[in-house]
């Protein structure tokens, strides 16, 4: 439904193994960023539009390294945030596994749209087109950009296009994702955010923000993403995979075709590998516990691992590191004068953004990144600090 019906088999994760899948991947690698410390300005000035904050900045951010920072104003990267994340929950609904009969019937993709039973054809030609519109208006814009570097490109204009649009998928979603998590889980365990600042203010002190460099010297931050990976696995089932060839594991056959869908929210929840995996609690990927790494688990498996894996992952440190450095972050309190609880449910990503209400059954199969239902808590910058705006400024 959502690859070949739809044309999303075009984009990195869901292209057929080939050159095909592995060139966006080769045009990806070059393209790191750091976060836009504007983030922080936003945050002190409206903290309790943090959510809206982290959309705009992360989504900046994965424009900025798709189309460059020159000749796009803020009009236009909001624009075409709005259009890729519409596109996006459009691909989410479909491709929630075998929540159409044509999943599990093919036959079905050749009858006419006005067959009993065939809507599904309707919402493919309109969701189909806007797909087509929105990844051919990008072509003229990027392929330009890359004329002007003299370098030959061995890229054609459509993968291009879809490296753009991979790019801001893989990328924005789980960070996005992520960094909601964060924010929920710091609120929930202020223990673990106390002990993340002190290792902050004991290695880079309290006049900077973090940078990239800091990271090997930042084990618990480290921790602390992982934790916060496995906690909530952003993509509970992945991408769904077919199998290549007959197999057999475990005394299970396998059959050349079959679609395999992987748990892999109960692999982060395994009560074998991690010790009460209910529990936050970062210091199990640390020395004595050292438990097993699911960072790569996290993002998905072999050829349709997460496009933007590496960019989320050290978007995820900068954003968590500058943000536990110049902030606390706290449970809200009420006109009553007493905290108020959070009770925010984990759902889809991308249909908790837009208020598309699923059943749960449903929001878990989705293949659309996870994340905390929209919630309120208290951002303060931290005292005995220097201005948010001076240390953003600075670096």
């Amino acid at each position: 439904m959502a690859g070949e019906l739809m044309g999303w088999n075009r984009s990195v994760s869901l292209s057929p193994a080939g050159p095909r899948h592995r060139s966006p991947r080769r045009t990806l690698w070059p393209l790191q960023q750091s976060a836009a410390y504007a983030f922080f300005r936003d945050l002190s000035s409206s903290p309790d539009q943090f959510l809206h904050h982290i959309r705009r900045s992360v989504g900046t951010t994965i424009v900025a390294v798709a189309f460059g920072n020159e000749g796009t104003s803020e009009k236009d990267t909001m624009d075409y945030i709005e259009r890729q994340d519409h596109a996006h929950l459009k691909f989410s609904r479909a491709a929630t596994p075998y929540a159409y009969a044509v999943d599990f019937v093919p036959l079905l993709k050749y009858v006419p749209e006005w067959f009993p039973g065939a809507g599904f054809k309707k919402f493919v030609r309109i969701a189909r087109q806007e797909l087509e519109d929105f990844v051919q208006s990008q072509i003229s814009y990027v392929k330009l950009r890359l004329d002007a570097v003299k370098t030959p490109s061995p890229a054609d204009d459509e993968t291009i296009s879809w490296t753009a649009t991979s790019l801001y998928t893989g990328g924005a979603d789980t960070t996005i994702a992520g960094l909601s998590t964060f924010f929920y889980a710091m609120v929930l365990h202020p223990r673990v955010q106390v002990r993340a600042q002190e290792e902050l203010d004991r290695v880079i002190g309290t006049d900077r923000l973090p940078t990239m460099a800091d990271r090997p010297d930042l084990p618990y931050i480290n921790a602390c993403i992982k934790e916060l990976l496995r906690w909530n696995a952003i993509a509970p089932i992945g991408i769904p995979h077919h199998a290549q060839q007959d197999d057999e594991f475990h005394g299970y056959f396998i059959p050349e075709g079959a679609t395999i869908i992987t748990n892999i929210w109960g692999m982060m929840r395994d009560a074998a590998v991690y010790a009460e995996p209910d529990k936050f609690h970062p210091e199990r990927f640390l020395p004595p516990s050292n438990e097993r790494d699911c960072t790569a688990l996290a993002f998905g498996f072999g050829r349709r691992v997460c496009p933007g894996m590496h960019m989320a992952d050290s978007s995820l440190f900068i954003y968590i590191a500058s943000t536990l450095a110049a902030f606390n972050i706290r449970k809200r309190v009420g006109a009553n004068g007493k905290e108020v609880e959070l009770n925010a449910k984990f759902v889809s990503g991308l249909s908790g953004m837009f208020m598309w209400v699923l059943l749960s059954l449903l929001s878990f199969l989705t293949s659309s990144p996870s994340g905390p239902e929209p919630f309120e808590c208290s951002i303060t910058p931290r005292p005995g600090r220097g201005s948010v705006d001076k240390l953003a400024e600075e670096e």
